[in-house]
């Protein structure tokens, strides 16, 4: 497992192994191991009825990512986070469909930029898990800024972009939380 601090969070990166189950029995088996290991005592990660997670033995907010390979977990002390993980091989998937969750400005702007795709992709996803609103049925509700700097805008939240980038040797990842 990896483990790493951000602004306001920590995140840990760990392998989702074949467990012999389903792969979602991996994944939650997985980031469950991930967390346990964190707080050092078994932890059962619940869910609200819109799918986020949470915990109600540990003082802390949590946001949960996987792709094939990784899984991700964030915690925090202040709610308010997101977190999304995709492989790196995902970018000429995300072409084809790229139309469906940018609008114009964006989808020019991100795909004129190596793994732009792949970056506009992660901040829209960690974006809907920190704006805590769980009727987003269009992700291109969600503004991107189209430049180095700006914020993230969700109808009437703002949300700011903690880290969004390739980890080393692990997935692409993009942490965002609503902004202070």
């Amino acid at each position: 497992m990896i483990r790493f601090e951000l602004d306001g969070c920590s995140v840990a990166l760990g392998d989702i192994a074949a467990t012999g189950g389903s792969r979602r029995d991996a994944e939650r088996t997985a980031i469950a191991g991930m967390l346990a290991e964190v707080a050092g005592l078994p932890v059962t990660i619940l869910h609200r009825p819109d799918g986020s997670p949470y915990t109600d033995t540990l003082p802390v907010h949590i946001s949960i990512s996987h792709s094939r390979v990784w899984g991700a977990l964030l915690w925090s002390s202040t709610p308010g986070f997101g977190i999304d993980i995709e492989e790196t091989d995902r970018i000429g998937q995300l072409g084809r469909v790229a139309p469906r969750f940018l609008n114009p400005d964006e989808l020019k702007y991100y795909s004129a930029q190596p793994a732009g795709l792949l970056r506009a992709w992660t901040l829209k996803e960690a974006t809907f898990k920190a704006a805590g609103l769980p009727d987003v049925a269009d992700l291109r509700e969600i503004k991107l800024p189209c430049g180095d700097h700006g914020e993230i805008t969700l109808r009437d939240r703002r949300l700011e972009i903690v880290f969004s980038g390739p980890t080393d040797g692990g997935p692409y990842m993009s942490v965002v939380r609503q902004a202070r």
